[in-house]
């Protein structure tokens, strides 16, 4: 059980990095440079995201019973797993991305639509919402 859960949490860490790398490199940036400030600034949320995760987890091998020797394994591979999975995130996942990730890579039709598709959706959101704050704003006043 523990395993199953933990490879979404460890994999969550490492995808935070690439997808901010990838924001950097899409902004013209070299993938060296990108890896760099991309790490640099999602880095306090990965280590954030991990203190919580192994604060909610860890506590429970500490529990006595028969909860606690069920759980007791579950909670220290979890915790011991999400570190470990911060530590590489931080470290190992920069130094591949800036090596493996490519500028101005050529998007696919596919991609393309998507993208028009997700540009659509976000003028629509942004539309509604500001109508919606502008209506808000007139009742207050």
């Amino acid at each position: 059980m523990a395993l199953i859960l933990a490879i979404g949490l460890v994999v969550d860490d490492a995808i935070v990095v690439v997808e901010n790398m990838f924001h950097h490199i899409e902004k013209g940036e070299t993938p060296l440079v990108a890896a760099y400030r991309g790490t640099r600034e999602v880095g306090f949320a990965v280590v954030a995201t991990t203190a919580v995760l192994v604060m909610v987890f860890l506590p429970i091998s500490f529990m006595e019973g028969m909860v606690g020797k069920l759980f007791t394994e579950f909670s220290v591979l979890l915790s011991v797993s999400v570190i470990f999975s911060s530590v590489v995130a931080l470290t190992l996942t920069p130094v591949m991305g800036s090596k493996l990730l490519k500028a101005n890579v050529r998007r696919g039709r596919f991609n393309q639509l998507v993208d028009k598709g997700f540009t659509k959706l976000e003028n629509g959101y942004r539309f509604i919402v500001t109508g919606a704050v502008k209506a808000a704003g007139e009742h207050l006043w």
